[in-house]
Formats: structure tokens, sequence, C-alpha cells
């Protein structure tokens, strides 16, 4: 607990006295932290106003990353279910963000660079917004790294941006690095980035795809949807789950079935849920038809998570993996990645032990 509580900045716990605390100063922190609290407060209430069951727990989690008014029994079928990376900010919240910002800006006239430059300044805020959890601030700073490297007229390197986003976080506290959000985080977008390239099958040629009539297309279309969905889902969880086992003694063998099933409504469900938030400010009858169509598809979210949690090996105990066990896991993995990307092989360290050799025998 004392090295979880590093991980959030908070170095001593004080136990006093209701009777000997006293009030000295209100409002003594910084205006951008001030703005964004009152800004989430607002939002929260906004949802908390238009949807009345549970669900509004849900949507405030995945909008602005404030869980504390989710019960507790959706929360254990989303982590049994293997679907508690809706609940935290990640990549693809952020992405409908800069969607939904990029659309705003684009009605306004400004010029790119200042667009760029306000979408890094929301994005700054963004992260301050949501609580600064690990998830989001990788997204953001990965975000603002791409923003950056377009303003110089740079190409940007995914590897360099997720190299450059963990440096500034263990910058600010170097005790990030314990923290398990940002090792499934950055574990999971490395599996994306590393491993999804080399699971993505290889296009039909011309000559296959003409032949097919449209009706074959769309089939074809809808399957390559679901299977870019099980690569994705496939290339993150073979980097997280040593990291699982280890943290939660458990793993779940019906991840794709959840993923697959919630995938559909996911961005939907965000984009729609923005949208509501923004419209209750401006004209209340119409936010209210479409909270009432968000309510519908979180209720949709809820029940999916439930019906998976109770599906047999949704959740399955294994004993604490040695330490050896899971660097020898890992090693492995990154040898077949390398040797799928023709940077290292048999053939190729073969050879760099025979020159070796060699070399110390005319020495």
């Amino acid at each position: 607990y004392k090295q979880y509580l590093k991980t959030k900045k908070i170095y001593g716990i004080v136990t006093v006295d209701k009777k000997d605390v006293k009030v000295v100063n209100k409002n003594n922190t910084n205006i951008i932290e001030l703005l964004a609290n009152k800004v989430r407060n607002s939002m929260k209430g906004k949802i908390e106003q238009n949807i009345t069951d549970a669900t509004s727990g849900l949507l405030s989690g995945m909008l602005i990353g404030d869980k504390s008014n989710l019960p507790k029994e959706i929360q254990e079928d989303f982590r049994n279910s293997s679907l508690s990376h809706i609940l935290a900010i990640s990549g693809m919240h952020v992405s409908y963000v800069m969607l939904g910002i990029t659309f705003l800006i684009s009605k306004m006239k400004f010029s790119k660079k200042m667009s760029k430059m306000i979408t890094i300044v929301i994005l700054l805020f963004f992260i301050i917004l949501t609580g600064k959890t690990a998830s989001v601030e990788r997204a953001c700073f990965m975000s603002v790294y791409a923003i950056l490297a377009s303003l110089l007229h740079k190409m940007a390197n995914v590897l360099a941006s997720i190299s450059i986003s963990i440096l500034i976080i263990l910058i600010i506290n170097p005790y990030s690095i314990l923290d398990i959000g940002l090792q499934l985080s950055y574990g999971g977008t490395l599996g994306i980035v590393l491993i999804y390239p080399i699971l993505k099958k290889c296009k039909k040629s011309k000559k296959e795809k003409a032949k097919e009539n449209k009706f074959q297309k769309l089939i074809q279309k809808i399957k390559e949807k679901i299977l870019d969905i099980i690569r994705l889902t496939v290339s993150a969880n073979l980097v997280i789950f040593p990291i699982i086992l280890y943290q939660y003694n458990t793993m779940s063998f019906t991840f794709i079935i959840s993923n697959l099933l919630i995938s559909s409504i996911i961005g939907i469900i965000i984009i729609l849920g923005f949208m509501s938030v923004f419209a209750s400010y401006i004209f209340m009858p119409l936010a209210k038809v479409m909270f009432f169509l968000t309510q519908i598809l979180l209720n949709i979210l809820a029940q999916t998570a439930h019906l998976c949690a109770k599906l047999p090996f949704s959740k399955v105990y294994f004993p604490t993996p040695k330490i050896y066990v899971i660097l020898i896991y890992y090693l492995f993995l990154i040898y077949i990645i390398l040797a799928k990307r023709n940077i290292i092989s048999v053939k190729k360290i073969s050879k760099k032990i025979y020159l070796l050799k060699n070399w110390k025998t005319k020495l």
C-alpha cells in the first residue's frame, strides 16, 4: 500500500480526531486544476441529472475517469470479463476527443498552426480533467508528440513517442514505474505496435478481389473487421498477460469474445456521451434524447460485461509466476518479433557466433 501511494505522489498518512481539524485556507491550488475540478464536477452533475440508474457511474468513468459512483458489482464484471480497459481513459478515448476537437476547431477560422496549438492545450487540460492517470497521460503525450512533429515538419515515430511519453511521466514521478495502470497501458500499446503488424494477414490479390460480387465483398469486409479486432486484442494481451498473472493471479480465456461483443458500441457510447454532455449546456430537450439513447447502450454494455463475466474460464486462478519465467517469456517474445521483422534470425546469430569463435582462434 505504501508503494501504491508513492505512485500517486502520496508520501504519508495522518490520522487525526475530527475535533482537531480546522480549515485554515480554501481553493489554495493552481487555477488550471481548480478549473479542471469545476468542469469535472459540472460534467458529472449533468450525467447524474440525466441518467438515473447505476450506468451514470459507468458513463462518468468512460468520459472523465471518475468511477466513484460506479457500483462494485459492475467494476467486478468488467474486470472478470477482461474489459477493465474500457473504464480507463486510453488511446481510444483520446482519439475520439481529438476527433471532436478537430471538428469544432474546423468550424472556426483558425490557421492550421493555431488549431494544432489549441489541440495541444486542450489535450494537456484533458489530462488534468481525467485525474492524471497513467493511461491518459500516455495517450495524450503521444498525441502531443505527433502534433509537435507535424508542426516541425518531422516524421512522427510511434516508438519514439512511446519512449518520450514514458520519460516525461517518470520525470514527473519516478515511482509511476510501479503503477500497474502504467505497466498495462504501455504493455498493451507495445503489443499493438509491434505484434499487430505481424499477425495481420496479407490482403487478397486484385484478381481475387475482382471476382468477388458486392455481397461477397461485404462479407469479406465484416470478416476482416472481426479478424482485426481479434488481432488487436491478442496483440495487446500477449504482452500484458504476464503482468496480469503476476499482479492478480488470474487469467481470462474469454477476452476475445467479450472484446468482440462490445467493440461495435464503445465508440458510439463515447461520442454520444460527450455530445450529450455538450448539448446539455446548450439545448436540454435534445440532450435528454441523446442521454436516453446513451443509457440504452450503457445498459447493453453492462449486461454484456455481466454475461461475459459468467462464462466458463472467464476467471481462472494461477500461482504467481517466477520472475525468471516472465523474463524467459519476454525474451522469447522479443526474439519472435525481431525474427518476424527480419532484424534477427538463427542464421544471423549462428554466423555471428562462428565469426566470434574464429576471431578468438586467430587471437
